[in-house]
């Protein structure tokens, strides 16, 4: 019971941190501010979390958790046709959950997010480009290159580059910027991998 009281506590700063986000800046808001919003003393909450700078920290592991399940449903169709288009599935997967969760794009893609929390941002894209290596080696074969997931890595990276553009310019990820997007993580992979074969699919 107390490890439940506990979890549910967690969840509401993390929510009250969301809520607040969605309407002010970083610098707007503070530890007090989010446990107030929760309705917590701020004294208990740092029984959970000893800071503001820790909370975000669990918030931004809470939607990265949430943006990579969306980028791991199963690949269907035209999606699996070409290395490209496989590439251009889980660049729009990725837009779309930033459009629909823009507390989310403020911590990852806003570019005035705290160093802290990109660092840890960057770190997780290592993740996603041995994840984003694995879909296309189960539909394409691809070269033992010796640097394959530094590759992966840095074509993630370009298409981070582009949706901080957009969200500079725009507030948001635009049809345009996702273009760009698309067009510099392709050509970085084209320069490295050349073309895929197909993988040969078991009957």
């Amino acid at each position: 019971m107390t490890q439940r009281r506990g979890d549910a506590r967690r969840q509401e700063l993390l929510q009250a941190a969301h809520t607040l986000l969605r309407t002010r800046d970083f610098r707007e808001i503070t530890f007090v501010s989010v446990c107030e919003h929760a309705g917590i003393p701020h004294g208990s909450a740092r029984y959970f979390y000893p800071d503001l700078a820790a909370l975000l920290r669990g918030l931004l592991g809470e939607l990265g958790k949430r943006h990579d399940e969306a980028l791991a449903r199963p690949l269907r169709g035209a999606a699996t046709k070409s290395w490209r288009a496989l590439v251009q599935c889980m660049i729009d997967r990725s837009a779309r959950f930033q459009q629909r969760n823009p507390v989310c794009a403020k911590l990852t893609i806003s570019g005035n997010m705290p160093s802290e929390l990109k660092r840890l941002d960057r770190d997780a894209d290592y993740d996603r480009a041995r994840f984003l290596l694995a879909r296309l080696d189960e539909f394409f074969v691809l070269p033992r290159h010796k640097d394959n997931e530094r590759i992966a890595y840095y074509a993630i990276e370009v298409v981070d580059t582009a949706f901080m553009l957009s969200m500079r310019e725009c507030e948001q990820v635009t049809p345009w910027w996702l273009g760009q997007a698309k067009r510099g993580a392709i050509a970085v992979f084209e320069g490295h991998f050349g073309e895929l074969a197909p993988r040969p699919r078991r009957a």
